[in-house]
């Protein structure tokens, strides 16, 4: 009796969060070669080889590399410091118009946000060669 209670729940669980139109389940094959491929990319990225295969599909359908942790960890850092300069560039902008001395803010900071897509897109770019 009462593990039909426990399917009957299970049942009207699954019905109420509509899990089966929310989620889908792919099964996939792998060779021995490509599984140990999958294990050691889920080792660098401290993960579960089923969370990486997860990460690897998605960033393959959004048509985004999927970079590795100190690949990802360095542009971070490098983001980090353009924004930084953005940010000294907004000081010296504040500062000019404090002066009443004619600095165009807006082209500087267009061009650091030009910058920092340039590297973005670099490196990206060089994760999916």
């Amino acid at each position: 009796m009462a593990k039909n209670k426990r399917e009957e729940y299970q049942k009207a669980y699954q019905q109420n969060y509509h899990y089966t139109e929310t989620r889908k389940r792919v099964s996939v094959s792998l060779s021995p070669q490509e599984y140990k491929q999958l294990t050691y990319l889920a080792g660098q990225r401290k993960q579960k080889p089923t969370r990486t295969a997860t990460e690897v599909i998605r960033a393959f359908l959004d048509q985004d590399p999927l970079l590795s942790k100190p690949l990802e960890t360095e542009l971070e850092d490098i983001k980090r410091l353009i924004r930084n300069v953005a940010n000294n560039v907004n000081q010296v902008a504040h500062r000019s118009n404090y002066l009443q001395v004619m600095v165009d803010e807006h082209e500087l900071l267009s061009q650091i946000q030009r910058l920092e897509t340039i590297v973005t897109d670099f490196v990206k770019g060089k994760a999916g060669q």
